[in-house]
């Protein structure tokens, strides 16, 4: 049995699931965004502008 094909079945059998943070960092394609905020905002998740603005980021993202 190839050495490929073992660790494959090993880790099927183990439930191996890779990390996806690690496995970009392989493949060099992350697909994050980051969304920074200004410093010293109360609370930026109930502020109705920055959820409007994180969701229009998202929609655009999905589209």
């Amino acid at each position: 049995m190839k050495t490929r094909k073992k660790i494959k079945q090993l880790a099927d059998e183990m439930g191996y699931l890779p990390n996806y943070n690690a496995k970009t960092l392989t493949n060099g394609v992350s697909n994050a965004v980051s969304v920074v905020f200004p410093p010293g905002e109360m609370s930026t998740s109930a502020n109705p502008f920055y959820v409007d603005l994180l969701m229009g980021i998202n929609q655009q993202l999905r589209a």
